[in-house]
């Protein structure tokens, strides 16, 4: 999925991330969970960080919420 440092998002499955810092992220950020992409891990370039437990749940929840008429594949 999407994600922007860009806070004010309130769109469907639009999360906010606070727990941003465990992931090594510098900037509160917002999970754009009707925002799918499709790629392989080899693809990523550049630092990839883990989300702490509980904003796992929460992006999970907010993807589980996202009906499939409102998700845009990028």
């Amino acid at each position: 999925m999407k994600l922007t440092s860009n806070p004010t998002w309130h769109g469907a499955g639009d999360v906010q991330l606070p727990e941003y810092e465990h992931a090594g992220l510098t900037h509160l950020t917002t999970a754009r969970c009707a925002q799918l992409v499709r790629f392989r891990r080899s693809d990523l370039q550049g630092f990839a960080g883990r989300l702490s437990r509980n904003d796992a749940i929460r992006v999970a929840n907010a993807v589980g919420e996202v009906k499939p008429e409102e998700q845009v594949w990028l």
